[in-house]
């Protein structure tokens, strides 16, 4: 009695096959890309407006808002809002933040 045989070309095509679907599984799972270790700049604005926005707005407590989740450095702690709306804005000044995040004429 004779065996089953495959041609070669059909064992080459039911490998790639395979190895696609390996694949698109892998990608959805996120095998692929590495797991978000940081919020982005503008994610971590907005929820450091919000905080800002919390505490009433004050000024002083501009430097002192640290938002969870957000390392922009990826050295392991997390980043204020100053980090957040110089990065966001490019700019450092307190005063453009506060228009921003607060005046609500002005933001």
């Amino acid at each position: 009695m004779r065996g089953i045989s495959l041609p070669i070309n059909v064992i080459v095509i039911i490998a790639i096959g395979v190895i696609v679907l390996l694949a698109g599984i892998a990608f959805f799972m996120g095998g692929f890309m590495p797991a978000a270790g940081s919020i982005s700049d503008t994610e971590a604005w907005s929820r450091g407006c919000g905080m800002w926005k919390l505490k009433g707005c004050r000024k002083a407590d501009f430097d002192t808002i640290t938002i969870p989740g957000y390392d922009p450095f990826g050295t392991g702690s997390w980043a204020n809002l100053s980090v957040a709306c110089s990065r966001t804005f490019g700019t450092d000044g307190r005063d453009f933040c506060w228009n921003k995040c607060c005046n609500l004429t002005g933001g």
